[in-house]
Formats: C-alpha cells, structure tokens, sequence
C-alpha cells in the first residue's frame, strides 16, 4: 500500500514537493 499506482505519486508529490523542497532544499538543510 506504498506504491500502489501513479494515482499516489502525484497526489503526495504536491504536499511533498513545497515542502520537501523547500525546507529540506535550503531552510532545513
């Protein structure tokens, strides 16, 4: 149930890419 389809890539992907790429990208690393 981790990587079922593409249906939960690009659904996380939006919660994940601000703010996995921001944070982590400069604020938190």
């Amino acid at each position: 149930m981790l990587i079922p389809k593409p249906d939960y890539k690009p659904q996380p992907n939006k919660d994940q890419t601000p703010t996995f790429t921001k944070p982590p990208g400069k604020s938190h690393y």
